[in-house]
């Protein structure tokens, strides 16, 4: 039998439906039962051998309990108590992107993804619950989050460091492209309408398909953005085009997700026309028709 002690009725009402919940294999045989007085209590019974219930029950039942609930509890109060953010829906967004970098959804926060794939946070608890469970035992479950769980706290503190500089990144950005937005849409244009064209580089046109040279591109850049914190001038994409504040873009690529175009999207809003690089290919040869 293991019992284990709650300091919460409702962390072990939880548990206790967990247990319930968990497909046991047809050959174990697993009875549970909670007792509220005079301590929180789940008691759980089997017949098999330890080895057998702990493998196929009680590892994966405590490590989904972990992570399903003590994982996302751990991680807000970091947020609120350790790094200070007070505010609701920033909690909300760093949590969000944590939870991103713990699905492997952020390729280029390269450290947490080396740390996943040699020690993963599920094998981290595993080892932990082996280590610290025997055949009969008695354990106050809080006291084994505390003492045996030190190396996996860790782990989501690095986590939510991880996020916590994607988020600043990410304002830092929003506020970047809202200035940039800001300057477009109270400049005149130079030009009404641009075709962009993205393949391996960036192409200007004018509105009749006349390919605009660097050397005028440059020419073009307003040095009133020197003033705009982050903007580099030196580029020939976000620069001028800014300073030409063009009321249409016309931008053709087929790769809808590179950072630049996602960016010119951002600034320009509805002004950006998005379409596949063969529609500029197509009218570019009926022009030169």
């Amino acid at each position: 039998m293991i019992t284990i002690q709650f300091r919460e009725k409702k962390d072990a009402a939880l548990l206790f439906q967990l247990i319930k919940e968990h497909n046991h294999p047809n050959t174990v045989h697993v009875h549970s039962n909670i007792i509220y007085e005079p301590e929180v209590l789940v008691k759980i019974n089997f017949k098999e051998s330890f080895e057998t219930v702990f493998s196929s029950v009680i590892i994966p039942v405590l490590l989904k309990y972990i992570i399903k609930i003590v994982e996302v509890r751990w991680m807000k109060e970091m947020i609120r108590n350790m790094f200070y953010f007070s505010d609701e829906e920033e909690q909300r967004q760093i949590m969000s992107i944590a939870r991103s970098i713990i699905d492997g959804e952020k390729h280029e926060v390269p450290m947490i993804s080396e740390m996943n794939e040699h020690l993963p946070r599920e094998k981290m608890i595993e080892n932990a619950l082996q280590d610290f469970l025997t055949a009969s035992v008695s354990f106050s479950f809080e006291s084994f989050l505390q003492f045996r769980l030190k190396e996996y706290r860790f782990r989501l503190v690095q986590y939510i460091e991880a996020a916590i500089d994607e988020y600043k990144l990410e304002q830092e950005y929003q506020n970047f492209v809202e200035n940039l937005r800001g300057y477009v849409y109270t400049k005149e244009a130079l030009m009404e309408t641009i075709h962009l064209v993205y393949e391996e580089e960036f192409f200007f046109f004018d509105r009749n398909l006349n390919e605009i040279s660097h050397e005028e591109l440059k020419y073009l850049i307003d040095e009133q953005l020197m003033q705009i914190e982050d903007i580099d001038t030196d580029s020939l994409v976000i620069a001028p085009l800014i300073s030409i504040a063009p009321r249409t873009i016309y931008l053709y690529t087929d790769l809808m997700d590179h950072g630049l175009v996602q960016t010119i999207q951002n600034i320009f809003l509805e002004r950006v026309v998005l379409q596949p690089l063969q529609s500029f290919k197509q009218i570019d040869g009926k022009m030169s028709n």
